[in-house]
């Protein structure tokens, strides 16, 4: 019933399926906030996070995650990663707004330690990737075993990460839905981009206090439609107010306009993503008057020819 777009208007679709999350933590946006470093990328500017933390603060966002992939946290040493999320944390929590943190290591023991450093820094949950390099030994099994420990052990609820295209591991629905029944698990960041599975894993979950969360900007609002509550979108560093205006119209009944608004922003979205990624990205933040510095190594800027490319896919929104 939940799911039947044919039972009448748009609003009442809409009514139903926020019904369905409406009891969730996480409903809005959580963009993976980019780490800006120093010129010659040595060190995190800090000043600069500040600042763009503190501009971001006049989005209607509901939270920030720290350590994601967008935040390049395989490239930071432990103690700037600890840095890190203390600054995000504690200006999240000047404005009210939730600090997830990228928690997740190839180790069992690594990931539960640094679920307990983040919380000790401020960090309200742990985002959890699913390990990868040893994809060939990793069944359900090793799967259910790593995440049920570190929820175990972790002073904060733990958040699921699946993110096939940079791991190649698919976390599966049956280990989702088993992972939902335990008590310090508290939804999944889903980024495989397939909304039949998210459709799924909601309709599987449903029973407990479970977040699905969209993982990209790309298919949030078919996600809404299918009882997603939240988004953490790379693009919400740099179009989040237009992110937010899709929720918020979803969320009022107006399907058409965000339907507009998705339509909108799925070019830069595939920009900032796939295509150019974290170098796209950092180089779009300086257009909107965020600082973003270089990537790191191996990581390059991007090429001049690029950056034309992507300058004029962000032409519509780059302030005049």
């Amino acid at each position: 019933l939940l799911l039947n777009r044919n039972m009448g208007s748009g609003r009442r679709f809409v009514s139903l399926v926020c019904r369905a999350y409406s009891s969730s933590t996480f409903r809005g946006v959580f963009p993976p906030v980019a780490t800006p470093f120093t010129p010659d990328a040595a060190n995190i500017d800090i000043e600069g996070l500040e600042k763009n933390l503190g501009k971001l603060g006049s989005v209607a966002l509901s939270g920030y995650v720290a350590m994601g992939s967008n935040g390049e946290y395989l490239s930071l040493s432990e103690s700037e990663s600890v840095q890190l999320v203390e600054t995000v944390s504690h200006i999240a929590k000047q404005q009210n707004r939730i600090c997830i943190a990228g928690a997740g290591r190839e180790s069992t023991a690594h990931t539960i330690r640094l679920c307990k450093e983040y919380a000790k820094h401020g960090a309200d949950y742990a985002l959890v990737i699913t390990p990868f390099y040893y994809t060939n030994q990793y069944q359900d099994r090793e799967y259910l075993s790593h995440f049920r420990e570190v929820a175990d052990k972790s002073p904060i609820p733990v958040l699921l990460y699946n993110v096939p295209a940079n791991t190649n591991v698919d976390l599966s629905l049956e280990v989702i839905s088993q992972l939902a029944s335990h008590p310090n698990i508290a939804g999944i960041k889903e980024s495989g981009g397939d909304v039949n599975k998210i459709e799924k894993i909601v309709k599987n979950t449903r029973d407990h206090n479970f977040s699905v969360i969209a993982g990209s900007a790309g298919f949030f609002l078919p996600s809404l439609k299918v009882g997603a509550s939240g988004c953490v979108p790379a693009l919400g560093n740099v179009l989040g107010e237009s992110i937010c205006d899709m929720l918020k119209n979803f969320e009022d009944g107006n399907l058409s306009e965000a339907e507009k608004i998705h339509e909108q922003i799925q070019e830069p979205n595939v920009a900032v993503t796939r295509k150019f990624g974290v170098p796209g990205l950092k180089t779009a933040m300086t257009w909107f008057g965020y600082t973003s510095g270089l990537p790191r190594k191996p990581l390059l800027p991007l090429t001049e020819e690029n950056e034309k490319n992507l300058r004029e896919t962000f032409k519509p929104f780059i302030p005049k």
